[in-house]
């Protein structure tokens, strides 16, 4: 018989690796009071058998002694934050059918945070040994805790304290604490750990297309997330060579263990402000995660600009990443951005779109556009037109002569508006000012005589542009000749931002000599205007109020005004 019970009573377990925490020590609150499991009149369930004993009917000397001991170490084992503990939480034994104990030590009554609730028991090891007066006694196997299935549910056999009694069911109904919070303002780019996020809520994106002078970044869908699984306090000492169980980060992110000011900043896999983990993270207080989705269309031909996308919250900032659709090697590509940021919900735009001093606003709760001041243009109903409109100049006859010789010839001149654009950045002239924007019109013109012996000594090409409120001229804009031709070129003016339609009229004076002779004369080519209208719905409400508002009677009107001073 003692041959038999002198054996180390061992079964071949998984190992769980617990999540990381802070250090250990309970206090002398968290201490078990009583014998182990505190069953009985301290709470356990209904007596199951009256001692504990094994399978050939040997009572188990030390099975208070040794739960109460068991249960004190155990407990100690416990981290001190992100845990609830039951007051009746420590070690049982474990029965099998025949009610005899089992090699089983089920210690219990405990919920990490992030945890289920059926995810609160240690399973370990015992073994019973027979002593020189032939007295069995309990004891833990040669490891100790270190070899315990953490985390799991409570054994599906009988589990009792010393005196027989069932373990209390309280063990397994204990509410989750409260989860700890990240850091404010939390940014992660394209980081495989987003993939696996559990989303909470869908925002409707009802304006999610902001347009820069390098492309069109486009919000495509925006989620909120609950909870975010982070490195964290939730470490277990459970002794055996002395060193702690933690997480270990290869099984998340395929990186090696690091410390903390290691694991802040660049991942291999994107950037991160925070070390992925398994310890569940709420938002900071006040805060909300957002888990976005976006795509940049890189424009076919932009100015050397790269807009950055920037989370704004809190008062504070922090670069996400710049728009540049590539390395500069070939055709620009479309890039694919996924990205997490916690940011408060009533803190205006959250994300800012900044592009050469100037910057467009996203609101993530909201899904759509904030105030894009000047860069509203892009977002007018109409911005291009394709006109290829040719304009009618009558042709000029020019006579000269010194007293011997006499100098004539037929000139032409032709003028083709080919396009016509309304755009708020020019690659040459920058922003437009607040409240304009640039009408870049493009033109193809050419000046010709019918003879050869005619040069042109001097021209003045200009554009007269009624918009309605005003006229301005070329003298007023920047015109741009057009790489490689002298007939092209591109005029840029600036136009009142509420504009829809321009009457564009160019006309030109040349002043012509017959070659080798000191003569010249000046002529001068005129035409009619041509209308390019940009219409944009945006501005139908303003101007129907305004209509509204001309269509009052006069004394109406003054009546108003009046009560307006008052």
């Amino acid at each position: 018989m003692a041959e038999e019970n002198n054996h180390i009573l061992r079964t071949a377990r998984k190992r769980y690796r617990a999540p990381e925490v802070g250090a250990l020590g309970m206090t002398a609150a968290l201490m078990l009071a009583g014998c182990g499991g505190n069953g009985g009149e301290e709470g356990g369930g209904e007596n199951v058998v009256g001692s504990i004993e094994t399978s050939d009917g040997d009572t188990v000397e030390n099975a208070e002694e040794f739960l109460e001991d068991v249960s004190s170490d155990w407990r100690e084992t416990l981290p001190e934050e992100n845990v609830e503990i039951a007051d009746e939480a420590g070690c049982f034994f474990v029965l099998d059918g025949d009610e005899a104990v089992t090699d089983e030590l089920a210690c219990g009554g405990y919920r990490l945070a992030g945890a289920e609730v059926d995810e609160g028991w240690d399973i370990g090891q015992l073994q019973i040994r027979e002593n020189s007066d032939n007295e069995f006694h309990a004891q833990l196997a040669s490891e100790g805790f270190a070899d315990m299935d953490i985390g799991t549910a409570r054994p599906s056999g009988d589990v009792v304290d010393a005196s027989g009694d069932a373990a209390p069911e309280s063990l397994d109904d204990l509410d989750a604490p409260e989860m700890p919070t990240a850091e404010s303002g939390i940014t992660v780019v394209d980081h495989e750990a987003l993939d696996s996020l559990e989303t909470s809520e869908d925002i409707d994106v009802s304006e999610g297309l902001i347009r820069t002078t390098a492309g069109d970044l486009e919000i495509t869908s925006i989620s909120t997330v609950e909870e975010l699984p982070l490195e964290g306090d939730v470490e277990r000492n459970l002794g055996g060579d002395g060193s702690e169980s933690e997480f270990d980060e290869d099984d998340t992110d395929g990186t090696e263990d690091t410390d903390d000011t290691e694991a802040y900043g660049t991942d291999q896999d994107g950037t991160s402000d925070v070390t992925f983990g398994e310890l569940p993270h709420a938002a900071a207080e006040g805060e909300t995660f957002y888990l976005v989705d976006a795509t940049f269309e890189p424009a076919e031909s932009s100015p050397d600009v790269s807009p950055s996308v920037t989370l704004n919250t809190g008062g504070q900032q922090a670069e996400l990443f710049t728009l540049d659709g590539g390395d500069g090697w070939g055709q620009p590509e479309s890039e694919d951005y996924t990205f997490l940021v916690s940011a408060q919900a009533d803190d205006g735009d959250h994300l800012q779109i900044s592009a050469d001093g100037h910057d467009q606003g996203f609101n993530l709760a909201a899904g759509e556009r904030g105030d894009a001041g000047v860069a509203a243009t892009y977002y007018r109903d109409v911005t291009q037109q394709d006109l290829q409109h040719e304009y009618s100049f009558a042709d000029q006859d020019v006579a000269l002569t010194d007293g011997e010789d006499e100098f004539d010839a037929e000139i032409s001149f032709d003028t083709h508006l080919m396009e016509a654009q309304i755009v708020p950045y020019s690659a040459e002239q920058g922003w437009a000012d607040e409240g304009n924007m640039w009408l870049a019109v493009d033109f193809y013109s050419s000046l010709e005589a019918d003879s050869w012996t005619w040069s042109l000594e001097e021209a003045e090409f200009s554009v007269s542009v009624d918009h309605g409120a005003d006229t301005a001229s070329s003298s007023d804009s920047e015109v741009i000749t057009r790489e490689g031709s002298s007939e092209e070129f591109l005029m840029m003016l600036q136009v009142p931002a509420d504009a829809t339609s321009f009457t564009i009229t160019p006309s030109l004076s040349a002043e012509l000599s017959p070659s080798g002779s000191p003569l010249s004369q000046t002529v001068e080519f005129t035409t009619d205007g041509y209308e390019v209208e940009f219409p944009h719905d945006g501005e139908t409400e303003d101007s129907a109020e305004e209509e509204e508002d001309s269509d009052e009677p006069e004394d109406e009107q003054d009546e108003s005004e009046e009560g307006e001073d008052s």
